[in-house]
């Protein structure tokens, strides 16, 4: 049950709450948060941009558990052939920078601060109170709940 929580929460959160380093035509995001609770699999805009690779986390400072286990299958000769992405594959593509250069220091380091997340409430939220990065394509917001049941 615990593993369905985590694929649902990666799928969803996932495409709304993080930033965004490589173009990829969808809404995947990389979200800190989300690594450390799902073991790397918050890295999802890395996955959408480079699915056959062995690693989430393409850079240290991004936790992956779930590679840190592969490579200590690895070394004991369980698994091989891990993949990994290519520097080429690190550096193009990437949002800040459309020629392939990297893009800026801390462009893809832009962390939710977890009690702005528990703050929100379908009250508290409109189009004004929406981070610019986190609207990639026109989305209505509406205050207004449904009628009870």
């Amino acid at each position: 049950m615990l593993l369905r929580h985590g694929t649902f929460t990666i799928n969803s959160l996932s495409h709304v709450f993080g930033s965004q380093r490589y173009v990829t035509g969808d809404t995947s995001r990389n979200n800190f948060w989300l690594a450390l609770i799902t073991l790397g699999e918050g890295w999802h805009n890395n996955h959408h941009y480079h699915q056959s690779t062995a690693n989430q986390g393409f850079y240290w400072w991004e936790v992956d558990m779930s590679y840190y286990v592969l490579k200590g299958l690895a070394a004991l000769g369980i698994v091989s052939h891990l993949r990994t992405p290519s520097e080429r594959v690190l550096t193009s593509n990437r949002i800040g920078d459309r020629a392939g250069a990297p893009a800026a220091a801390g462009e893809a380091l832009s962390l939710p601060v977890l009690a702005d997340l528990a703050a929100v409430t379908p009250a508290s939220v409109s189009a004004a109170t929406i981070p610019t990065h986190v609207l990639t394509s026109p989305v209505k917001v509406s205050a207004e709940l449904p009628p009870a049941a």
